[in-house]
């Protein structure tokens, strides 16, 4: 049936009818892209860094000023599509595993609380905490591995 052959009452009912959902492949877009802004926003931190920004600026010329902003913006978002594109062969290059970032990320952004770190400082440590937990995770698995449990009969 085509919506040429339909009066506006008609069409009007059928979108009062049937409600408009979001395609899977949309809606799961949707999802990966919240979930991405939602983990990378504590670690950016752009509420927490524009003090310093309109502090360390505040002798430019407003032009200058907005600029500078533009750059560091566009500065941003290539560094998070490159980490995007390239964080998991890191991953994979320090031998670190997802549930490992989830537990270091989590580590890190408590830790930090609002001490006013930078982003390398958050990122290095990050990275640190992710490889010692992985450390720790890989010795205690092998020797939990290596015990034989024995059970009496």
């Amino acid at each position: 049936m085509s919506a040429e052959g339909l009066s506006r009452s008609a069409v009007a009912s059928l979108l009062r009818t049937r409600p408009y959902k979001l395609p899977p492949t949309m809606l799961e877009a949707a999802k990966k892209l919240f979930l991405i802004v939602s983990a990378l926003f504590p670690i950016v931190d752009p509420l927490g860094g524009s003090p310093f920004f309109l502090a360390m600026t505040n002798e430019y010329l407003p032009e200058a000023r907005r600029a500078l902003s533009w750059q560091i913006a566009l500065n941003s978002f290539v560094l998070l599509v490159a980490s995007y594109f390239v964080g998991t062969y890191i991953l994979a290059f320090f031998g670190i595993s997802l549930p490992i970032v989830q537990v270091g990320g989590g580590i890190v952004l408590v830790a930090m609380g609002p001490t006013g770190m930078s982003v390398m400082t958050k990122l290095s440590s990050f990275l640190l905490v992710c490889i010692g937990a992985q450390i720790v995770w890989n010795g205690i698995k092998t020797l939990l591995e290596s015990v034989t449990l024995r059970i009496a009969p």
